[in-house]
């Protein structure tokens, strides 16, 4: 139930878990929170190395990966002590028996730019502590919780290693008051957190009193992903511009654009409209395992393409010499693309049609539309504060492998 922390919670969650659908776990659910991984990636490859990095769960792992017990921020539930890596951009909070309790994330004051919303809004400032000889760094940080006063002390998920229990997270709402987002799709579904559009390898997204009315300058910054009826994850977007780390550091997080949706959705239209091209010269055969077309060789013979292809999950092979138009198929991304439209839940039946008909050739201009977006129903602001003044993001995962979620 969505409200101001109370730190009272019912007794025997987990015997109420059995009897009743207001609270879930594992044992009710199906759903095993055995990780914790940070940003959205479209690859399972590339995880650990890109995107979907692991956070230790264990006090013990994260000293064994080099991350340093550090002075956290004023907060709620001060007996949690927080290990961060040199960065400090993630940090993961211990109870006191070791095991997570929550994660905070943590961006540099000089290179943060919010032009539209101050930072006081929503995040807290941080100078940790340093030695005199030692550069004094300045930060905004947001924090989510695994637990709160009540769970805390008798604490059901480190017995089961499970990284959230069944009560939910925890995160700050409105006027920085933290709020419960329950683990139960159905009781998220009960609070001010409203449907928003299922995305591969994302879930299904909840913003908190997301309509078409909603002032932008109220918009807060948390949302929940769900799948099979159950929280797996959830994520922090503000309107920021952040600058990425230099090469060869971590880059722990997302910066959406609508250009980058754009250029994806441009390339997935292209791929149809080949294939159409290629159905009316008929230079086109389709096989169990590939698609040999004789016109459409650049899947295997430009970087970019093969990378976009990749991050969807294809096994890019390489031609043979003597046949260098033996593409994996443009007919199965074709397919790929199909299925994302007919997976996304529309508003209205009108915009779903109108998905489908520029998925299959129609007006490139309308590419990038809100009807295509995953807030389809946000207020005309939220479109216009992602291109004025960037947008700055990290997904959470509560499962361990993301890249299994498939919307249907």
């Amino acid at each position: 139930m969505v409200g101001e922390w109370s730190g009272n919670g019912p007794p025997n969650l987990w015997m109420k878990c059995i009897s009743s659908r207001t609270f879930i776990s594992v044992s009710c659910s199906g759903v095993d929170y055995d990780a914790l991984r940070v940003r959205f990636g479209m690859s399972q490859e590339l995880a650990d190395v890109e995107h979907f990095f692991s956070v230790p769960r264990y006090q013990s792992d994260a000293r064994a990966q080099g991350w340093r017990r550090t002075q956290r921020p004023e907060g709620p539930l001060p007996e949690l002590v927080m290990f961060c890596p040199s960065d400090r951009a993630v940090c993961a909070l211990y109870d006191s028996e070791g095991f997570v309790a929550g994660l905070q994330f943590a961006f540099l004051a000089n290179d943060l730019e919010m032009d539209a919303i101050s930072p006081e809004q929503h995040l807290v400032r941080w100078r940790p502590w340093t030695w005199w000889w030692q550069r004094t760094l300045e930060y905004w940080t947001v924090t989510q919780y695994f637990v709160n006063e009540d769970t805390l002390r008798s604490d059901t998920r480190r017995t089961t290693g499970q990284t959230v229990g069944p009560e939910g997270v925890w995160v700050a709402g409105p006027d920085r008051q933290l709020i419960n987002i329950p683990a139960a799709e159905e009781d998220i579904a009960s609070t001010a957190f409203t449907l928003q559009n299922c995305v591969h390898f994302m879930g299904t997204h909840y913003f908190y009193n997301m309509t078409a009315t909603l002032d932008c300058s109220t918009f807060v910054p948390w949302f929940a992903l769900t799948r099979n009826d159950a929280i797996i994850g959830s994520g922090f977007i503000t309107f920021a511009k952040f600058p990425e780390p230099p090469a060869g550091e971590r880059d722990w997080f997302e910066r959406p654009t609508v250009d980058v949706a754009r250029v994806i959705l441009l390339f997935m239209l292209q791929i149809a409209q080949n294939f159409k091209s290629a159905l009316k010269t008929k230079r086109f055969v389709l096989q169990p395992c590939c698609a040999i077309a004789t016109r459409i060789a650049l899947p295997h013979t430009s970087l970019a393409p093969r990378q976009i292809l990749r991050e969807f999950g294809w096994d890019v092979s390489m031609h043979p010499p003597h046949k260098p138009d033996l593409a994996p198929s443009d007919f199965h991304l074709f397919r790929f693309l199909q299925d994302s439209v007919d997976s996304v839940r529309w508003n209205r039946y009108r915009d779903r049609e109108r998905g489908r008909h520029r998925a299959l050739g129609g007006d490139e201009t309308e590419i990038g539309s809100s009807s295509t977006a995953i807030i389809p129903g946000g207020p005309q602001c939220l479109y216009d504060w992602v291109e004025t003044y960037g947008l700055l993001s990290i997904h959470i995962y509560y499962i361990d492998e993301p890249w299994t979620i498939i919307c249907s």
